[in-house]
C-alpha cells in the first residue's frame, strides 16, 4: 500500500502544481469572465452570501462554468469537503464552507484545502484507504477509499485543465489588456 499511496500523493502533486503554476496573476475580471451569462459561477445570494450556482435556488445546469465556479468548486467541496472525510470519517457535504469572492481568495482557498487534502492523504491509515467509503455516498457506498481518491484526482485534472482552457479563451478572445 505504501508505494500505491506514494504514488497517488506524487499524481495529486503533479497535477495541483501544473494547476497552480496556470493561476498566477489571474485578475477578477477574468475570475468572473463568461462568453454567456447563462455559465455558472459565483455570486451572491439574496442574503449576501457568496455561493456557487449550484447552491443558489432556481439555478439551472448550465453548458460552461467560470473559472470563479471550478476553482471555488476544487478549493471547497473537493478539496475541503473530502480531506474532512479523509481525515474523520465526518460528511463531506456539510456545507462549511465560505466561497471566495475574488481571484487572489479563490487561489488561497484552493491551496489551503490542498494542502489539507495532500497532508491527510500521508497520514490516512491504510484502512481508511482500503474500506467502503460508506452509505453517505449512495450508489458508491461500497467504493473503497482509494476509489474516492481517484474521484477527487479526476476532478482536479479535469477543472485543471478546463481552467487552463479559460485562461488561453480569455487571453485570445480579446479580453485581455495585455495583447
Amino acid at each position: 500500500m505504501l508505494m500505491v499511496r506514494a504514488s497517488v500523493i506524487e499524481a495529486f502533486e503533479v497535477a495541483s502544481n501544473r494547476l497552480v503554476s496556470r493561476l498566477d496573476d489571474m485578475t477578477d475580471q477574468e475570475f468572473f469572465w463568461s462568453m454567456s451569462p447563462d455559465w455558472w459561477s459565483v455570486r451572491q445570494d439574496v442574503c449576501g452570501a457568496w455561493v456557487l450556482d449550484a447552491e443558489r435556488p432556481g439555478s439551472q445546469p448550465a453548458a460552461l462554468t467560470t473559472i470563479a465556479w471550478r476553482l471555488s468548486h476544487l478549493g471547497g467541496p473537493v478539496f475541503g469537503g473530502y480531506s474532512r472525510w479523509l481525515a474523520t470519517g465526518a460528511s463531506p457535504f456539510d456545507d462549511d464552507h465560505a466561497v471566495p469572492p475574488t481571484a487572489n481568495a479563490a487561489r488561497f482557498l484552493y491551496q489551503r484545502n490542498y494542502q489539507r487534502w495532500h497532508d491527510t492523504l500521508v497520514s490516512c491509515s491504510d484502512t481508511r484507504l482500503i474500506d467502503p467509503i460508506g452509505e453517505r455516498f449512495g450508489e458508491c457506498a461500497t467504493k473503497s477509499g482509494l476509489d474516492l481518491c481517484f474521484h477527487v484526482l479526476d476532478e482536479l485534472i479535469h477543472h485543471a485543465a478546463e481552467i487552463a482552457l479559460l485562461r488561453d479563451l480569455y487571453e485570445h478572445h480579446g479580453c485581455n489588456s495585455r495583447l
